[in-house]
């Protein structure tokens, strides 16, 4: 599968829609791909200011959820935005 990488501006939500939209896509192609694999692709493409969250969201047991940690990445990406206009 294709690493996700943030482009520009993008938000959590954005790229969480280009996330599954790929799946999708690759879903019409015959190929699956599991939630985790999403996940472990997802938390890949993010950048360096994420990266205290995706450390602790890569040692889960178990299956992840996409909407449990975009919900998790959105809050970070929510106190960045808050950090830069204060």
């Amino acid at each position: 599968m294709i690493i996700l990488k943030k482009s520009g501006d993008d938000s959590i939500i954005k790229y969480k829609t280009r996330a599954k939209d790929l799946r999708e896509e690759f879903s019409m192609m015959g190929n699956q791909v599991d939630e985790n694999t999403l996940v472990r692709q997802t938390l890949s493409g993010r950048p360096a200011e994420y990266d205290m969250i995706k450390t602790v969201l890569e040692k889960v047991e178990g299956t992840r959820n996409l909407a449990h940690v975009s919900a998790k990445l959105l809050t970070v990406e929510q106190r960045g935005i808050q950090g830069r206009s204060s």
